[in-house]
């Protein structure tokens, strides 16, 4: 069973690269392969193709990096909503967590979290 989290992490690093490429391969007047070099380039700030496919691949990397925490903190962030509103115990929690939909790594990292959190 695919993971929430890991489609939206993979969805975002190879996505958004792509859409940022496509539409600067748009904007130009000619097409082929004088569009795919010349968006290239411009993608390296005119360093070179190289340079921009470089451009493009930390852009993906940073994009997954952010996305996998803005991940973490949402759920997080909807744990201590659940737990504020709904008055849960730690097991409870615990239990709630397990139920989510997630990556066993993040579920890892949540409870760890929260166990910090209550303890400390």
């Amino acid at each position: 069973m695919v993971k929430v989290d890991v489609i939206v992490n993979y969805f975002v690093a190879l996505a958004v690269p792509r859409i940022v490429f496509v539409i600067l391969k748009m904007t130009k007047e000619f097409g082929g392969g004088p569009a795919i070099n010349s968006s290239l380039k411009d993608i390296s700030f005119r360093y070179g193709m190289e340079e921009g496919i470089g451009v493009l691949i930390f852009l993906g990397i940073l994009l997954y990096n952010l996305s996998n925490r803005l991940v973490h903190k949402y759920y997080s962030d909807k744990i201590k909503k659940e737990r504020k509103e709904n008055k849960l115990l730690t097991n409870e929690i615990l239990k709630q967590i397990n139920m989510y939909p997630i990556s066993k790594p993040l579920k890892q990292k949540l409870i760890s979290a929260y166990i910090l959190q209550t303890y400390y």
